[in-house]
Order: structure tokens, then C-alpha cells, then sequence
């Protein structure tokens, strides 16, 4: 048969696919039940387990034309808001309205985790890629490569995805700092 190995950490991020406020409130949310059922099953294992929250972070419009990191992260968000960077089709995305939901997951979150004296609820940590990666406009895919074609329409340059191996690889940086606090902590 099959064995399901149930995990000691667990790593959540939305993803860049956005949705209205609404909606995203009802996703964030329809996973707790779920959480609390995993945090109960390590509880009563004696498993110390732990969840993690990564932050989702933009693409950059114009990164065809960046070559180095910035160092503003203002700068980098006033970019990234203003929609007359943007070929049209690339509107839909929202990236300007990321970091809002950031902020609207965590409050979620630990919102939850204090209403929630009775119910178990996992301990909440957060991977804050958000501020590292937005000063990061270099080294998508679009500047390495041309716009694809699709369906007989031009799509601009792919701003969102990164080269590998490249500045995504700080998310195993920032999970091995994780890792070796939680060690720290349990001594």
C-alpha cells in the first residue's frame, strides 16, 4: 500500500497568481482547518513541526532593461506600480497589489493562531522574500531571452520567473537560517 509520510515543515506561499482580496481571504482561510488537523497529528507524534509562510514577490515591468540589483526598495515598488510599464496583457497580473496581500496573509494568520486558544494552531514563521527579491529587477528570463509568441499575439518579456541557478536560490539560504534557529531553540 501506500504510506503518506506527513511533513515536519511545512512551506506555504499563494503563488503569483492573483486574485482579488475576497478571494484570496477565502483560499487563505480554507486552509486552517487543514492546518490545525496537521498540527494536532505532530502534536500527539511528539513531532516538533513547524510552518512557514513564504512571501510572493513580483515581477519587475522593464526587466529586459536591468542589468544590476537595486537598493531602493521604494524605488523598485513605485516601478512596479506604475501601470504604464506594462504591456496591456500583462495588467491582469497585479503584482502592484502583492505586497498588500503579504501583509493581508500574515495578519490572517496571526489572527487565527490567536483566536484559536482551544484548537491548536501551528506556530507561524515567515519567510520574508518579499524585501530581499524585489531589489532584484535583474536576471528574469526576459532578459535573457525574446518575448515569446503566443496564439499569433506579442507577449512581452517574461519580468516574473528568474534564471536558475540564480537570486531565487536565497529561499534555501533563508530556510537553512530558519532550520538552525529552530535547532538553537530547541537546546
Amino acid at each position: 500500500g501506500l504510506s503518506v509520510v506527513e511533513p515536519d515543515i511545512l512551506i506555504l506561499n499563494k503563488g503569483a497568481w492573483w486574485t482579488d482580496n475576497s478571494a484570496h481571504r477565502h483560499r487563505v482561510m480554507g486552509v486552517f482547518p487543514q492546518l490545525k488537523e496537521w498540527q494536532t497529528r505532530c502534536q500527539q507524534q511528539e513531532r516538533q513541526c513547524h510552518l512557514i509562510w513564504r512571501t510572493t514577490v513580483p515581477g519587475h515591468p522593464l526587466c529586459q532593461t536591468m542589468t544590476h540589483p537595486s537598493t531602493n526598495i521604494s524605488q523598485m515598488e513605485a516601478l512596479i506600480a506604475d501601470q504604464s510599464l506594462y504591456p496591456k496583457q500583462n495588467l491582469k497580473f497585479n503584482w502592484r497589489q502583492f505586497q498588500s496581500q503579504n501583509k493581508m496573509t500574515i495578519d490572517l494568520f496571526r489572527a487565527e493562531a490567536a483566536n484559536n486558544t482551544k484548537v491548536l494552531f501551528p506556530p507561524l514563521d515567515i519567510m520574508d522574500a518579499y524585501p530581499i527579491l524585489v531589489l532584484r529587477p535583474d536576471d528574469h528570463v526576459g532578459f535573457h531571452n525574446p518575448p515569446i509568441k503566443r496564439r499569433d499575439r506579442r507577449s512581452g518579456p517574461d519580468c516574473l520567473h528568474n534564471c536558475q541557478p540564480g537570486k531565487t536560490l536565497v529561499y534555501n539560504q533563508l530556510l537553512l537560517h530558519q532550520m538552525k534557529e529552530w535547532q538553537q531553540d530547541e537546546k
